[in-house]
């Protein structure tokens, strides 16, 4: 989980390890905030799902339907180890993916 696939070291870092996962050990899928990223393609390329959770702030409803949409995505794909990146995903993706 990571705000975007934009610029930045905790973006560049979801996108290499993503990429770079053990297919026979992981199926990875990157999780996101925002929309759009220059390094989208190039997940999307190495076959590694790109999901956006629309969070826009952690003060109105964005964050329960995002969260709710997270657990569903999680209990669907029986993902059973999540990583955030960065501090805004930490807060949402522990008590999201618990949920």
């Amino acid at each position: 989980m990571v705000q975007s696939l934009g610029h930045g070291g905790c973006e560049r870092d979801a996108a290499k390890i993503a990429m770079g996962l053990d297919r026979s050990r992981f199926e990875p899928h990157v999780g996101i905030f925002r929309e759009g990223g220059f390094r989208v393609p190039e997940v999307i390329a190495a076959g590694v799902p790109v999901v956006r959770f629309p969070v826009t702030s952690f003060s109105n409803l964005s964050l329960v339907r995002a969260a709710r949409e997270f657990g569903a995505y999680i209990r669907k794909y029986g993902i059973e180890l999540v990583h955030a990146f960065d501090v805004p995903t930490d807060l949402f993706t522990a008590p999201a993916a618990r949920y």
